[in-house]
This record gives C-alpha cells, structure tokens and sequence, in this order.
C-alpha cells in the first residue's frame, strides 16, 4: 500500500479542488510556461469557442516575436507550441475539424519565422513541423473541404518550403486532397515549371522543389508511369545514377512494366558505370524484379530474351560496385540456399520449378 506522502494522483485527489488549486497557483508564479498550461486547462472547460481564442492569441504573440532564441529558450518554445498543437488536434479538432485544420495552417506559416530565430542545426523545430503536417493530414480527413482550396494552400507551402519544414506535407495530405485536389496542385506546379522554363534566371532550386513535389503527387496516386516521366522528360541524366534508377524501377516493375524497368537498371548499372552511390539500392530493385518475375511465372517474361543470373551474375554486379557492404541484407538474401543456383531461363522448366520452391 503506498503512503498517504507519495506523490501520485490518488493521493493528490485526496487533497481536494481547493487546496489543489491553491498549490497550482503557487508552483505557477514565475513560470509563464505553468501559467499557459493552466490557462489552456480551463479554456478548455469552458468550451471550444474561448480554447480557440486562447490559441489563436499564443500563436500570434509567439509570431509577433523576434528575437534570437537559444537552445533553451527555443525547447521551451516547442514545448509551449506541443501545447498548442495538442489543443488543436484534440478538443477543437472534436468539436470543429474545419477550425482545426485552420488554426494548423496558422500553426505551419510560422515554420520559417521560427527557423531563422534559432540554430536549428540539430532539426528539432523542422521535425516538430513534420509531426505537425502528419496531425494537420489526419485533421484534414475528418473535415469537409474544397479539394482545390486545400491544394492551393498545399501549392503555397511547396514553394515556400525553404528548410524543408514541409517536406512530408504531400504524402499527410495525399488522401485528404484526394485525385481532384492532386491534379489540381500537379497543374499548378505544371505553370510554374513553364514560368521557370522561360526565365533565364531560373532557380535550379525552385526546379528541384516542383519535381519533388511532382514525384510526390505520382506516388499519391499510384502513377508509376507520371513517377518516371518526371526524370525521363525533365532530368533524363538522373536516370543514369543507379539509386534513381532503382527507385523508378521500384514503380514500374509491380506496375507490369519490366521491361521497362530492367532497362532503366542496365542503363545504371552500378559496376558497368562505375557509380557507386545508391549501389543498394539498384541491387534492391534488381531483387525485387526478379521476385516478380517468379510470382508471375518465368514464361511470361520469354520475351525479354535473356538469361538471369540471379544468384552469381547479380551479386557480382552489386560486389564489383560497392565492396565494402557485401554482407548486407540483400546479399545475404542472395546468397541463401533457397535461391536457385543456376541461370534462370525462359525456356527451362528445371529453372522454373525452382523458383517455385520455399
């Protein structure tokens, strides 16, 4: 049994609202952060109306403010902004999710401000930022909306995405914008492109924010086809890197695409280009259209015209590229006993049976 002296909430609740509400009053003085707390507590009792007053209050005194903050000073700040942040994804959110989703944007816009206030080297307020597209995503769900207007907001925090504070903001807002709201924001990024594409002075960054942007709305919608076109009609090079290669090659091959995806990893071979960056993950992808190959039964592919070495030609390729992370996963995988020993040909049944085996 614990003692009446030990602190936890049954033995405080014995102590009564008055005499809890005194000791709060006291352990607060001197500390605007307890005092905030409180003040959001019994905002929060009385309704969702006066919550959101007290919030929409703390966010522009916070945005008002301009002085340089320390580490300190700014975990302190982040605290008081998880407070803000809870307020809005909880009672408001409950009782008005288009409030909520509102008071997020408010929230968001104050992303950049906060950056250039304190040395961020570490990323906690850009990650705090993260986690709040991913709780404005979740909000945004639950509340009616234009899919045009929200893409417009989506559209403004791309192209002002300057730390990469919003940089997950399209894969939490994917669903809520849904096929409409993604094409919307994919023609606006299209005119922007144009405008960039007519300007001398075009900057390569902005460039490089639109295609992530593009990839992103690609994947939201599942367009293998849109996801490689990005790199084959804008930054064809790319494709020669091997990670690049393989992330496109990644799409196209469950999209019943092979062919096409084994192209892209020949013309990045890692050992034959002497590129080793993404090394990995070009093996990966070479694994992982070899699995599909098996799953949709090696005949099938009779037409791609060659012989795979699965087990030596492909561990070959990615020792020569990259040595020093021959024991990986993927060349463990590789090396199992499960795998089939020998070349993997379209017209050997031997073969095929064994890739069918566990």
């Amino acid at each position: 049994m614990a003692r009446q002296s030990t602190l936890n909430a049954k033995n405080l609740e014995a102590l009564g609202a008055a005499r809890l509400a005194e000791l709060l009053l006291t352990l607060s003085e001197g500390d605007a952060g307890a005092k905030r707390l409180l003040r959001l507590a019994l905002a929060e009792q009385k309704g969702p109306a006066e919550i959101t007053r007290e919030v929409r209050k703390r966010l522009a005194t916070i945005e008002r403010s301009g002085s340089f903050l320390d580490d300190d000073q700014r975990d302190k700040l982040l605290k008081d902004l998880e407070r803000q942040r809870q307020a809005i994804s909880g009672p408001i959110a409950d009782h008005n999710p288009a409030l909520a989703v509102e008071l997020f944007w408010d929230l968001l816009a104050m992303a950049e401000g906060l950056i250039d206030r304190c040395d961020d080297c570490d990323a906690v307020v850009r990650d705090f930022f993260h986690t709040s597209c991913a709780a404005l995503g979740a909000v945004a769900q639950k509340a009616p909306a234009d899919p045009k207007a929200l893409a417009d907001q989506v559209y403004a925090a791309i192209v002002s995405n300057s730390y990469g504070q919003f940089d997950p903001i399209l894969r939490d807002l994917g669903p809520a914008l849904g096929p409409e709201g993604l094409a919307h924001l994919r023609q606006r990024l299209e005119l922007l492109r144009a405008r960039h594409a007519s300007n001398e002075q075009a900057n390569n960054y902005r460039d490089l924010k639109v295609r992530i942007a593009m990839l992103g709305i690609a994947d939201a919608l599942g367009d293998a086809e849109a996801y490689w076109a990005e790199y084959r009609d804008h930054d064809p090079r790319a494709l020669t890197l091997p990670a690049i290669a393989a992330d496109v090659a990644r799409r196209l091959t469950p999209a019943g695409r092979a062919e096409e995806a084994l192209a892209l990893l020949r013309g990045a071979d890692p050992a034959m280009a002497k590129l080793r960056a993404g090394a990995k993950s070009w093996c990966d992808a070479r694994h992982l259209f070899n699995r599909h190959l098996t799953a949709r039964g090696i005949k099938e592919w009779g037409r791609l015209g060659e012989s795979m070495n699965v087990r030596g030609g492909l561990a070959m390729q990615f020792e020569a590229a990259n040595p020093a992370v021959r024991q990986t996963t993927l060349c463990n995988q590789i090396d199992d006993k499960r795998w089939p020993s020998d070349r993997i040909t379209a017209e050997s049944p031997g073969d095929n049976e064994g890739l069918n085996k566990k």
